[in-house]
Formats: C-alpha cells, structure tokens, sequence
C-alpha cells in the first residue's frame, strides 16, 4: 500500500520561515514520523531536513484523491480555472489555481494528472506546473 503522503509538496513554516517542502519518506526508527526536505528560497537555496509527523505535514490541509472535472470562471484575460476536487476525506469542492498553489508547493499527482489529460497547461493560471511535468510523466 502505497503511502499519500510520500512525495507531496507543501508550504512548511519552521521557526518563522518558509520553506517549500517535500516529504520523501517515513522513518524507519520511526513510523511515526516523516523526512521532509525544505528549501528555503531567499537569495540562496539552503537545503534542510525536517522530521515531521502526518499531523504536522497536513496541518489542517487535506489531501487530493482526484480531480473530478474542471470549469472556467470570468471571462477574457480574467477568466480562472477552477478544479472540482475530491478530497481524502470524501468532500468535494470547487477550487482555483492559485488556492491550489498556495496549498502545495509542487502539484498533487492527480491534479497534474488530470491537467495533462485535459491539455489545461497552456492556460494563464495553470503555467506555474510546467516545471513539474518533467516529474510527472
């Protein structure tokens, strides 16, 4: 069984810091616990490792289980593109780029998965994954 949390990134706050943050794998001496790399970003990138527990990664935050459709909102250059998500906690709501990217700092699987599948990377808001398709596929 694969575990959620193994590869996803999220925005983690440490000691008044921001880092971008990405768990890559539960401890061994540990199972509770996870091994996160932060990067914080200023003018240099520094590196560090965290050992962070489920509730600590999620903090409040949900994970993405699949992308079940998406919709424009606005029109023209205003117009957003929302996604309707399931979460892993069975709750559906309608979520747009940004909010997503201000939740993760690397996309969930299945909402590249799903933005690959319906070539929605070309549009304004979703620009900000082309970084990560290299990861993705």
């Amino acid at each position: 069984l694969k575990d959620s949390l193994i590869n996803i990134g999220f925005t983690l706050i440490k000691n008044e810091e921001k880092y971008d943050g990405v768990v890559l794998r539960k401890l061994q001496e540990n199972p509770d616990k996870y091994l996160v790399q932060g990067t914080r970003n200023n003018k240099t990138t520094k590196l560090e490792y965290f050992e962070l527990t489920r509730d600590e990664i999620l903090d409040g935050r949900d994970l993405v289980r699949k992308v079940i459709s998406h919709r424009m909102k606005g029109n023209g250059s205003s117009a957003r593109t929302q996604l309707l998500i399931k979460w892993e906690t069975d709750k559906e709501s309608w979520n747009s780029m940004p909010d997503i990217r201000k939740m993760f700092s690397t996309p969930p699987e299945a909402v590249m998965e799903y933005v690959l599948q319906h070539s929605l990377l070309g549009l304004k808001d979703c620009k900000w994954m082309k970084k990560f398709v290299g990861d993705s596929v």
